[in-house]
Formats: structure tokens, C-alpha cells, sequence
């Protein structure tokens, strides 16, 4: 019987305290979810994954528990690997490229520079906010901007290196660059990119 009326109280203190709302997107231990149901004695949730879950209330309100609804934007970092062979004109403009982007996709640009001579790459980062919350929405935008970085580069290796959570590495790679000036990319100069790279890493295995 407690556990009982320990839910019903927990129901009206969401409904009339409204920590979150029918429809929302919250987050509670690793978990995201879209609220489904807001019951006398539980709350249904459909997880990003598709999965349904069931809590009781009074659980549920035990717990941390952040309504991504009310956030009007979402952050999101990348991070880059830049070749140490890049020439430095085109490392003084990545972070104007960077902007260029995360602007083509209607997002906010907040910053991006490098942070540290890395042991194989001059390491960069960008931080820019989603304007939608919701995760769908989230995920692709990331997708896109990611698609947008390597539409920018000058040449890209054949392999990516990823990280955990929302870090992504990028390895780019520049063209070479004649003694008379600058030059456009051609085919030839991303195979023979992604070739060395590769006989690099095999190497290095």
C-alpha cells in the first residue's frame, strides 16, 4: 500500500509540478527517452532506440532526470586530426572553414582552434549549438556537418579514426604544394593521399 501511494503523490507532483510533460525528451541514468504516457502509478517512455519502457513514478522522480525540451539549443564538439604536413595557410584558415559549415547548416557557430601538437596530428576542436533538441534532428545535423567537413577538405585519407560520446576525429590530409604557389586537388592527388596513409598505418601496426 505505500508503494502505491508513493506513486500516486509522485503522479500528482508531475502533473502539477510538471518536472517534464507528455511528448517530452528527457534523460535519466544513460538513458533518452520520449515520454509516451504519464499514468497514476508509472510513466511509459519510447526510448531513442525504439524500445518501451515502463517506470514507476515515484522511481522516476528519484532519479536525475533532464527535459531536453527545454533546452533551446543542444552542444556539440568535434574534434580533428590535421596532419602535420598541412601547410600552415590552410591550418590558419580550418577554423574559418569550420564556421563556414556549421553556418551552411543553419546551426551556431560557437568556436573551433587547435588545442595541442598531438603525437601524429595537429589536433583541433569546434563547438557549435544545434538550435533543434530534438535527437533525431540532433544526430543528423551532426551527420551533416560532418558530410560538410569533408566536402571542404582538400584531399581526406581513407581512414577515420572515431571517438567515444560526441567527439568525432577526422583525419584530413592537404594536397602538396608546388614551389610557384597553390594548386587545385586532383584524383590522382587523393589516391596516392590515401595510399601513403595506409602504407603508414601498415607500417605502424
Amino acid at each position: 500500500a505505500q508503494g502505491i501511494f508513493s506513486d500516486l503523490f509522485a503522479a500528482l507532483s508531475i502533473l502539477f509540478d510538471k518536472p517534464f510533460r507528455l511528448g517530452e525528451i528527457i534523460t535519466y541514468d544513460q538513458t533518452t527517452a520520449r515520454v509516451e504516457k504519464i499514468g497514476l502509478k508509472s510513466t511509459r517512455l519510447r526510448a531513442m532506440s525504439g524500445e518501451g519502457k515502463i517506470i514507476s513514478n515515484a522511481n522516476l522522480l528519484q532519479k536525475e532526470i533532464t527535459s531536453l525540451q527545454h533546452l533551446p539549443r543542444r552542444r556539440v564538439k568535434f574534434a580533428l586530426g590535421i596532419i602535420y604536413q598541412t601547410p600552415v595557410d590552410l591550418v590558419a584558415r580550418i577554423p574559418q572553414i569550420l564556421q563556414e559549415v556549421v553556418e551552411g547548416e543553419k546551426q551556431v557557430f560557437i568556436h573551433a582552434g587547435m588545442v595541442a601538437f598531438g603525437t601524429s596530428s595537429l589536433d583541433f576542436e569546434m563547438e557549435f549549438d544545434i538550435r533543434d533538441p530534438d535527437e533525431a534532428d540532433y544526430f543528423m545535423t551532426r551527420h551533416r556537418v560532418a558530410l560538410g567537413l569533408l566536402r571542404r577538405r582538400p584531399a581526406v585519407s581513407s581512414r577515420f579514426q572515431g571517438q567515444a560520446g560526441v567527439r568525432t576525429r577526422i583525419a584530413l590530409a592537404p594536397a602538396s604544394v608546388p614551389e610557384n604557389g597553390s594548386r587545385s586537388v586532383g584524383e590522382g592527388d587523393v589516391d596516392e593521399l590515401a595510399a601513403s596513409r595506409a602504407a603508414a598505418d601498415d607500417r605502424d601496426g
